[in-house]
């Protein structure tokens, strides 16, 4: 038998995460006497889609917007890269201040930015587009995972890693989130979210993006964008 390079390894664990947050979830059952392949098969046969019983990124937006109305998931593809991002979610009009500080326009916070409540009490300024989300992915993430992380740092306007001549983060947009960056910080691939990978694989599916898979790994942060 051939040996899996650490890039194909990577690939059938992420599989395999992704396969037992869509169990979670209720999107995929294994019928009695099938495997999680014929899982995946008799799901896509469902929903229209090539039946090959792979579970890839298209299976996987196929029974996010087939489920994810029920469970208040926003319906909105990840967009990619600063452009798209204010399409999707509007411009900031941000300006750039001391110590990587930004500010953002009036208008543009008056029109994106609410207030989203945490299961655990927690209050944090989010944009309307993902706010609902948010917090209801948040909650399943927690109960399904037996993780219950505090959350962190939603809207904060400010260039990556505080640097003026940065990019500006996506905290800008207020559509990421850290969580227990004591224990989830930028740059430990041994985070706590790297041992609790079913809350990962459960935003992720429903349309997220994890920092820990970033070249430096930054665990604490999520973010419902790519590219940036």
């Amino acid at each position: 038998m051939a040996t899996m390079t650490a890039a194909q390894w990577n690939a059938e664990r992420h599989k395999r995460q992704h396969f037992e947050a869509l169990a979670a979830l209720g999107w995929l059952t294994i019928p009695p006497g099938a495997d999680e392949v014929d899982a995946v098969k008799a799901a896509q046969a469902a929903l229209g889609v090539t039946a090959d019983g792979k579970l890839g990124d298209g299976t996987i937006a196929a029974l996010r917007a087939k489920h994810g109305a029920a469970q208040n998931l926003c319906g909105l593809p990840a967009p990619h890269g600063y452009a798209e991002i204010r399409r999707v979610y509007g411009d900031p009009q941000e300006t750039r201040g001391a110590g990587g500080r930004l500010t953002v326009s009036a208008a543009w916070r008056g029109a994106n930015i609410a207030t989203a409540t945490l299961h655990n009490g927690q209050r944090f300024p989010c944009h309307k587009a993902v706010a609902v989300e948010f917090v209801t992915v948040f909650a399943l993430a927690c109960k399904l995972s037996g993780y219950n992380p505090r959350c962190a740092g939603v809207f904060v306007p400010r260039c990556i890693n505080w640097l003026p001549e940065n990019d500006p983060s996506i905290h800008t947009f207020a559509v990421a989130f850290d969580v227990n960056p004591s224990e989830n910080g930028r740059g430990n691939a041994n985070s706590a979210l790297h041992k609790n990978r079913l809350f990962v694989a459960i935003f992720e599916v429903c349309g997220w993006h994890w920092g820990g898979d970033f070249k430096t790994p930054d665990a604490m942060h999520f973010q419902r964008c790519t590219g940036a």
